[in-house]
């Protein structure tokens, strides 16, 4: 979240909602939340904007709960206002081939969706509907605030189906080693799967230790806050405050640690298997033998 803030000042948006997302993922509260929305609303998302707003105000209120939580459902509820009939939408038409998927940038759309008009984010949007056998259909449109459109699509068949289907190499199936070289078989060695498993326990454990403490330092410095003014904290809140920072502090050593451990881990998936023996049975009509590498 720190991170977050800090390239929102500086003005470095994609990198701030990478930030901010991450923080999400882990603690899944409005305050992260509503950073996600905010961000998102900079950048001119506005469908995305919309929806992690529709998600903060779908998160249900807990006893006891910080205050900082109901501070962003309100915030949610503003952004969703403001956002009410600024979307543009794009109602879909398909015809021709049945089509298998539909893509708005890349990014799939449900074919059930295409009953109702599609939300879409203004600018220049590509949308492409895809068939079996490569049939494919394009359509690029620009889109302002508010606009209302229709696109019609026609799913063609692709260069392979107008041209006959293209003679495929045959497949080659391997039962058993491989006896010509181009096997990657064989066995980590102890030290290798010392590192896999090691590696990869401690980062599970680093990112358990690290958000749960994360989110007791969050739900920490949720109570101080109020007891905070211009950088000035009541007397009486130094001993929560100090906590907090613990917490925080702890926090980020089981990140840290949880990180060390994927590097390790991946060290140890990335050393060389050690080749183990490969032999296979061979029966011709002269006779019988073994072959294989030992």
């Amino acid at each position: 979240m720190d991170d977050g803030k800090a390239r929102t000042k500086s003005g470095e948006l994609p990198r701030a909602l990478d930030a901010y997302l991450k923080a999400h993922e882990i603690m899944h509260v409005p305050t992260t939340g509503i950073a996600v929305a905010r961000t998102h609303y900079a950048m001119g998302h506005l469908v995305e904007a919309r929806d992690a707003a529709a998600e903060v105000l779908r998160h249900p209120r807990e006893p006891g709960e910080p205050a900082v939580f109901e501070h962003a459902r309100k915030q949610a509820r503003e952004i969703e206002t403001q956002l009410k009939g600024r979307i543009p939408t794009v109602k879909i038409r398909l015809r021709g081939a049945p089509a298998t998927k539909v893509l708005v940038d890349d990014v799939e759309v449900p074919l059930s969706a295409l009953a109702d008009p599609v939300p879409m984010n203004p600018g220049s949007r590509v949308i492409v509907a895809k068939g079996e056998g490569g049939a494919e259909g394009k359509a690029q449109v620009a889109l302002s605030e508010k606009d209302v459109k229709e696109v019609e699509l026609e799913v063609v068949p692709g260069g392979a189906a107008r041209g006959g289907a293209a003679a495929s190499a045959p497949k080659r199936t391997v039962v058993g080693p491989s006896l010509d070289g181009d096997d990657a078989g064989g066995e980590r060695s102890g030290a290798a799967n010392a590192l896999v498993y090691g590696g990869f326990g401690l980062a599970a454990t680093g990112v358990v230790v690290g958000s749960v403490t994360g989110l007791l330092a969050f739900s920490k410095a949720g109570d101080v806050k109020p007891q905070c003014e211009n950088g000035i904290c009541d007397p009486a809140a130094a001993s929560d405050l100090d906590s907090t920072k613990t917490m925080a502090m702890v926090s980020n050593i089981g990140f840290a640690a949880a990180a060390a451990g994927a590097v390790l881990g991946v060290i140890g998936l990335a050393l060389p298997k050690t080749r183990s023996t490969t032999s296979a049975i061979v029966v011709t009509p002269t006779g019988a033998g073994v072959r294989g590498t030992f």
